[in-house]
C-alpha cells in the first residue's frame, strides 16, 4: 500500500506544475534564441560607413546583401558633438560591423581609438 501512497503523492506534485506555463518558457526561448541568430546574419551582411564632419552633418552609409541582392542606404545623422556621434554608432553596431569612417585627421584617432580601425 505504500506505493500507492507513493503514486498519489507523485500525481498530487504532477498536478500542480504549470504545463501552459512550461510550453511558454520554452517557446520564448526558442524564439529568443530564433532573433538572436537573425540578429547575427543582418550583423554578418550588413557594413556601416560614415562620412563624419564637425558641424553636426554626418552621413551614415549603410550596405547590406540579402538573398544576392545589394542594398545600400544612406541616412544623415545629425549630432552636437563627437562622442555624441560615436554613441549613436555604437547603438548601430547590434545591426551593422563598422567599416570605413571617413572624418577629418584630427578626429581620426578618436574613432580609431572607439572602433579598433585597421584601415
Amino acid at each position: 500500500m505504500k506505493i500507492i501512497q507513493w503514486f498519489q503523492t507523485l500525481f498530487r506534485i504532477v498536478r500542480t506544475y504549470d504545463v501552459q506555463s512550461i510550453e511558454d518558457t520554452a517557446r520564448v526561448t526558442r524564439l529568443s534564441k530564433r532573433i538572436m541568430d537573425t540578429e547575427q546574419v543582418i550583423r554578418e551582411r550588413t557594413d556601416l560607413h560614415v562620412d563624419v564632419h564637425n558641424r553636426g552633418k554626418s552621413y551614415a552609409i549603410l550596405i547590406g546583401e540579402y538573398r544576392g541582392r545589394d542594398y545600400i542606404k544612406a541616412f544623415h545623422v545629425p549630432h552636437n558633438s563627437i562622442p555624441e556621434l560615436i554613441g549613436q554608432m555604437r547603438n548601430l553596431e547590434r545591426y551593422a560591423t563598422t567599416r570605413r569612417i571617413d572624418c577629418h585627421p584630427f578626429l581620426d584617432v578618436a574613432f580609431e581609438h572607439e572602433f579598433k580601425r585597421d584601415n
